[in-house]
């Protein structure tokens, strides 16, 4: 989908994501300047962008290679959460990509309890609408658990809680996914993508004080633990970074915005049946 950028009085048509990269450049240029030699920067990279696009369609490619010709500015890269890629959000790409490691462990955390979940409300919907059935082994488990434990020949009263508690992490895990998808932005730029895929800082220095302040003599069993300390940290480091990454979206996020215009407007009908039944109960009072 297109959009404009304007700089300096030139209008340019672009797509979003490029759009994006071209406000992160020009925040870099206000970071690392003062006003007049930004000023004067910022109006270079107009003026080269709109030679090299001669009204066309700015690309990617065109906004790095004016980038390249001005010079690129060197920010520290700091790592951060973002969805990347992905056919269903991006959410598990972006776990796979953030903690380096194969995609098919934040599929398998995401992907068993969602199946669980559809097969438990479609068991369900099927044994409420259709009792002859015979019923399936979740809502099975449940049928015999509630029923006398003294008739029980089998082992469904004992499994209820664990089928029970089972379902319930399940449906939490799946609600975790969707508010993340919903919530949390996506990598659309290549600086976002660096952020991703960067290393993770004082990480070294980290695995070598905890592995000096292990006493351990079996050096297997203090290597052990040293990973294990040092892999709960990052998992801190990463619940921090989502954390951040929602904090920053939301203010900008569309759907966000359409929350908040719903609940003020929940909020004013409210408050305005609220009026409206006080002053017909008043009127009825005085006739």
């Amino acid at each position: 989908m297109s959009t404009t950028v304007t700089l300096f009085n030139q209008k340019f048509v672009t797509t979003a994501s490029v759009k994006k990269e071209v406000h992160q450049y020009l925040s870099l240029i206000d970071d690392n300047y003062d006003t007049e030699t930004a000023k004067e920067l910022k109006v270079s990279f107009a003026d080269s962008l709109n030679k090299l696009s001669r009204g066309n369609e700015v690309t990617s490619q065109m906004v790095n290679e004016v980038i390249t010709k001005i010079g690129v500015l060197q920010k520290p890269i700091y790592k951060s959460f973002f969805r990347y890629r992905g056919l269903f959000g991006g959410v598990c790409d972006g776990i796979a990509t953030y903690f380096n490691i194969s995609i098919w462990w934040p599929r398998l955390i995401f992907g068993f309890p969602l199946i669980l979940t559809l097969l438990f409300l479609i068991d369900t919907f099927k044994y409420a609408a259709f009792p002859e059935i015979p019923a399936s082994y979740l809502v099975f488990w449940n049928e015999i658990a509630t029923s006398d434990a003294s008739a029980n020949i089998n082992y469904g009263y004992q499994l209820k809680p664990f089928v029970e508690s089972l379902l319930e992490v399940s449906v939490i895990i799946v609600i975790i996914y969707i508010l993340a998808w919903l919530f949390l932005p996506k990598a659309t730029t290549e600086f976002e993508i660096k952020q991703l895929k960067s290393k993770w800082e004082y990480a070294d220095e980290l695995e070598k004080s905890i592995f000096n302040k292990i006493t351990f003599k079996n050096q297997l069993i203090r290597r052990l633990v040293t990973k294990l300390f040092l892999n709960i940290a990052k998992f801190g480091v990463f619940l921090f970074d989502v954390g951040i990454s929602i904090v920053n979206n939301l203010f900008t996020s569309t759907l966000f915005k359409i929350l908040i215009w719903l609940l003020v407007s929940v909020f004013l009908l409210i408050v305005i049946f609220n009026l409206m039944f006080m002053v017909a109960g008043t009127n009825s009072s005085s006739q």
